[in-house]
């Protein structure tokens, strides 16, 4: 039998969960218990509700509660947009038995937070239960989560009833190993100092293997890291995104620019070190212990350790390409050649005479780009600009090559203009090399698509949403539901452009969680 709290407010009899939380605050765990074992019986009655007929999924605007503590249903359409955070990723927005529960998790967080946003859940660590059933409905492999509204209702109960139990014996625990503690203080308190250097690398190590292990060892959907390339200097899909590379990774570290200064980042511990302060960077390179960063004039070279800087070349600056121990660059003052440098004495060479080169990759000795004094046709041809060739006449403005594979969104347009897509002759394709062998894999508009071994990353639809899509193109993810500008990746972390946050620079991890703005 379920204990009716009565809640106290003025004014109307019924209010729904939104306004409650946006206009009084947070709900406590007892209160949202209450609400969602409500909202489970309402689920699981034999009469089918009203609200279970639409084609909605439970949002806290449509769940109506009284003062006296009753709670139903209310049947009103909600736009995507507002279902968009209740909705599992994977299952594509498709309302099914299993989007209640990923839904009534979404909905427990945003009572007790005041957010549906997974980075918030860390926030609910001294509430031990209520954080383990939010997990358990919005686990990131959908196995892992309630098989159906009434598994969650069962746990919920169970728990309950052990709470107190739990909570004595942790008690009992922690005044032992406080006894214990106190024993060992003194005793340890002389081998400290000398024991600190080690202890921290110890940890880091340790938290390293243990994260990497934990990464593999989860079930999922498929999405995974960028692994370390020691033979390129960043992720073509990086430097094209925002005219230059705003992250790196490196064997164990990320680089980022924030503010015109550079930062270096351990991606397990999420310690922030600032390297280069005012360094008026636009781009960054990796390679070979060396990080490369091109500022107005020059671009300079960093030993992240020592902290050693030089200049590596004087004469130019502009987007750094490192393929294979070779130094490309690519010159975004007019008129914008390609040279290729020395490095031993940073001498540039002039290699061809195209000035257009955009979303540029380079594959072994050939560039792939597209013109878009061309409409974005996409091109490729030699280092010297000879044996050019057309290779898809659509309008690929982003596209990224990976494996021996072209990835892209090939748009067609009804005017010349670009006013109106044809979205019947749009899509997301995969090619080999030479433009042949087209596959169509999507025919969501993605724009910095960015595609690496853990899969196709880009920002998608007129939401422009920061998703992941399998390489079949059979599995999508959400990553940030919010809109995204141009976007990063360094190993297991995408550092962002926040479009609703007046595009400041924000990190997230690539299954979405610890989404937050980032302040060094």
């Amino acid at each position: 039998m379920l204990i009716k709290p009565r809640f106290a407010w003025s004014g109307s009899q019924e209010r729904s969960v939104y306004e409650i939380v946006m206009m009084d605050g947070v709900i406590h765990a007892p209160e949202i218990f209450y609400i969602i074992r409500k909202i489970g019986n309402i689920l699981t009655e034999p009469e089918r509700d009203e609200f279970l007929d639409s084609d909605n999924c439970i949002l806290p605007q449509n769940i109506m509660l009284n003062r006296t503590g009753q709670v139903r249903l209310l049947p009103q359409p909600m736009s995507l947009s507002l279902q968009r955070a209740y909705l599992p990723p994977e299952q594509n927005r498709m309302i099914t038995a299993r989007t209640n529960i990923y839904g009534l998790g979404m909905i427990m967080l945003f009572m007790a937070t005041g957010a549906a946003d997974k980075a918030k859940l860390d926030s609910l660590n001294e509430d031990r239960v209520l954080k383990q059933t939010i997990e358990g409905c919005i686990a990131f492999d959908p196995q892992m989560r309630f098989a159906d509204v009434r598994a969650l209702l069962a746990f919920m109960i169970r728990e309950k009833r052990n709470f107190k139990k739990i909570w004595q014996i942790l008690l009992l625990l922690l005044a032992i190993v406080g006894l214990s503690y106190s024993a060992f203080y003194f005793y340890q308190q002389g081998k400290r100092n000398g024991e600190i250097s080690g202890k921290a690398e110890g940890y880091t190590q340790g938290y390293t293997l243990g994260y990497e292990k934990g990464f593999v060892d989860a079930p999922g959907i498929g999405i995974g890291d960028s692994p370390f390339d020691p033979h390129i200097g960043n992720l073509p899909g990086n430097i094209a995104a925002a005219q230059g590379a705003f992250a790196v990774r490196s064997e164990d570290k990320i680089f980022f620019i924030h503010q015109g200064n550079i930062y270096q980042m351990d991606p397990y511990t999420e310690t922030i070190k600032l390297l280069v302060e005012s360094a008026e960077a636009f781009h960054l390179s990796y390679f070979e212990g060396w990080l490369y960063y091109s500022a107005s004039q020059k671009i300079f070279r960093l030993e992240p350790h020592s902290l050693k800087q030089e200049v590596f070349c004087d004469l130019r600056s502009g987007l750094l390409y490192i393929v294979d121990g070779d130094f490309y660059l690519d010159d975004l003052l007019e008129p914008g050649y390609l040279y290729k440098i020395n490095a031993d004495n940073g001498e540039l060479r002039q290699l061809n005479d195209i000035t257009e080169l955009e979303c540029l990759n380079i594959v072994g000795k050939r560039l792939y780009f597209t013109d878009k004094n061309k409409d974005y046709h996409l091109y490729s041809c030699e280092l010297d600009g000879s044996n050019q060739k057309l290779l898809n006449s659509n309008s690929c403005q982003w596209f990224c090559v990976y494996d021996n594979k072209i990835y892209g969104y090939a748009a067609s347009y009804q005017d010349h203009d670009r006013q109106k897509r044809n979205a019947s002759a749009s899509f997301f394709i995969r090619t080999d090399l030479e433009g042949g062998s087209i596959q169509k894999i999507g025919n969501t508009p993605a724009s910095y698509i960015n595609v690496t071994k853990g899969g196709i990353f880009y920002v998608g639809g007129q939401n422009r949403t920061l998703e992941w899509m399998s390489f079949d193109g059979r599995v999508h993810y959400t990553i940030v539901p919010s809109r995204t500008g141009p976007f990063n990746i360094a190993g297991r972390w995408i550092f962002y452009q926040n479009e609703e946050d007046a595009g400041h620079l924000w990190r997230v991890r690539i299954d979405g969680s610890d989404n937050q703005r980032v302040q060094p």
